[in-house]
């Protein structure tokens, strides 16, 4: 199984594997620069000229454009391993973005990892909301 986070929860896991541009000065684990965006397109995005389904349809097409297939870079990351950028859990991100793209690729999962107190809220609003 592999996992995505960001780096405020779980940067100093010996499992961790940055995938944005630029991971922060204290994160040493293992990064992986072709998965990140580029950066003119997170540049972009941030300045408001592009919308979230706009920085979507570019970073898909990121990742078509790599030397590699989804199934390859799966084969590539060690069990356990966590993909790591900046946005907090639930908000707009490429690491989801990634998740999305290799499951449609591949039909291989890749959930956020979520320690088991989250989890246990999780699951209680999900079956509140199902009354």
């Amino acid at each position: 199984m592999i996992y995505t986070s960001n780096y405020s929860r779980m940067g100093s896991s010996p499992y961790a594997i940055a995938i944005s541009a630029y991971p922060p000065k204290f994160f040493r684990g293992p990064h992986i620069k072709a998965l990140a965006p580029p950066w003119k397109l997170v540049e972009n995005y941030k300045a408001g000229h592009i919308t979230e389904h706009q920085y979507a349809e570019q970073y898909f097409n990121h990742l078509l454009m790599l030397e590699t297939s989804a199934q390859e870079i799966v084969e590539s990351i060690p069990d356990n391993s966590i993909l790591l950028c900046f946005e907090s859990p639930f908000d707009f991100c490429h690491r989801r973005l990634l998740a999305l793209w290799i499951e449609n690729e591949t039909t291989i999962k890749i959930p956020e990892w979520f320690d088991d107190k989250t989890k246990n809220v999780i699951e209680f609003y999900d079956k509140t909301l199902e009354y």
